[in-house]
């Protein structure tokens, strides 16, 4: 299953994993299934919407990880279009057996779960999704990003009249601006050298900077405008693109420097209030 090209490669794997343990348990138990000479039943059909929604699910928590780089309209996009997609493939490569009765081996189809017309899940199918235990977690865990996104924007909000509208405080872009960008660094480093917190230096290493560089560059963090327009002396002219090509051409301490300053922005020793999970 395709996962989103600026999903960082930890999730990934993630998804790929569960997709396989997914995979073996429905093989199992598809086996078990009681035969029926109508065709495939009721009891193939909820074991394939069972393999959809393990999937789903670990989707949708690996998504919602970077719900402090991804917006929720982001996250709900991915998820949406992820399911509606391994739906499709899913019914096709899960949604059979091979048990009829015109001839050994013959391969007798479940109806389609999505539609012809538009590719979008059928109404049916949708409704089965929203009843399941998967599917209410996976919306426990989209809430709490909604949550936590809310909590970070202003109280009041443009057109409520009042005070509050009259006297709407202004923002300072440029430093509340930084800040988030040396935040959405930091989360990233936290995933390969939280350590960094306690004075540690491990983020410099190279193993750490090509997964750091990666997953900054995955996750749309911009790198120094100095350095796409080459005016930075160490590069001699040269102009770069993004992080990896900032750690392939101007090297090591360029880019673990950069970082360091984020990092120093936001201090030592302190843990950010928004859990971020590190590599395992």
């Amino acid at each position: 299953m395709k996962n989103p090209s600026k999903f960082p490669q930890q999730s990934r794997a993630a998804v790929e994993a569960e997709e396989i343990r997914a995979s073996r348990d429905f093989d199992q138990a598809r086996q078990g299934l009681p035969w029926s000479k109508n065709g495939p039943g009721e009891g193939l059909e909820a074991e394939v919407r069972r393999y959809i929604l393990r999937i789903y699910a670990a989707f949708v928590r690996e998504a919602c990880k970077l719900g402090c780089v991804w917006d929720l309209d982001r996250i709900r996009s991915y998820t949406r279009e992820f399911l509606r997609t391994l739906t499709t493939i899913a019914c096709s490569e899960k949604g059979y057996d091979t048990r009829g009765t015109v001839y050994r081996g013959q391969i007798r189809h479940l109806l389609d779960m999505t539609s012809h017309l538009n590719g979008g899940i059928l109404p049916s199918v949708m409704s089965e999704f929203e009843n399941s235990v998967e599917w209410q977690q996976s919306e426990g865990a989209l809430l709490e990003v909604a949550e936590a996104q809310a909590a970070e924007r202003p109280t009041s909000a443009p057109g409520a009249g009042g005070d509050n509208e009259k006297h709407a405080p202004t923002r300072h872009h440029g430093f509340k601006a930084d800040m988030a960008r040396h935040e959405r660094i930091a989360s990233v480093v936290d995933r390969y050298a939280p350590s960094w917190r306690t004075g540690s230096m491990t983020f410099r290493k190279e193993g750490a900077l090509e997964k750091i560089c990666t997953d900054l560059d995955q996750t749309e963090i911009d790198i120094p405008d100095s350095w796409k327009r080459g005016a930075t002396p160490s590069l001699g002219g040269a102009k770069l693109k993004d992080w990896k090509d900032a750690l392939q051409v101007g090297g090591n301490k360029l880019v673990a420097d950069q970082i360091r300053t984020s990092l120093n922005k936001l201090g030592r020793g302190t843990a950010r209030s928004r859990h971020v999970p590190t590599a395992s």
